[in-house]
């Protein structure tokens, strides 16, 4: 049996060190592409049991994961309402959590979630 896990390599714009500290540059947009060795996770995690979908990010995606399925744990208010285990069903990698959050909200749009739904049909659960 497969496993699905998807990753997406998308070329992000970055900043040489000298253009980051810009006093001209835009502190938040410079401070966005300019890469210090984190990685941003966006990730959709999905319950079986009652077909429902999440869609977070995290800077450790891994850990977030291990919460969500915690039942002791009352950070998660959604995934904590529905018993089962929550599965890792997609994820992708920026490098600045302003890119993260965006695509995140994006996932979470009606297309996004469209988009979501058609990669569960080809996972096998």
């Amino acid at each position: 049996m497969l496993k699905f896990q998807l990753f997406v390599d998308i070329p992000l714009f970055r900043q040489t060190a000298d253009q980051c500290s810009s006093p001209s540059a835009n502190r938040s947009e410079a401070e966005a592409s300019c890469y210090n060795g984190e990685v941003f996770t966006v990730y959709a995690i999905y319950n079986k049991k009652h077909k429902k979908i999440y869609i977070g990010q995290s800077e450790d995606y891994m850990r977030r994961i291990k919460e969500h399925n915690d039942p002791t744990n009352t950070k998660h208010r959604f995934t904590k309402k529905f018993d089962g285990e929550w599965k890792l069903i997609y994820k992708e990698e920026f490098i600045s959590r302003i890119e993260a959050l965006k695509r995140e909200k994006q996932l979470k749009s009606y297309q996004g979630r469209q988009f979501i739904k058609n990669k569960i049909i080809n996972i096998p659960l």
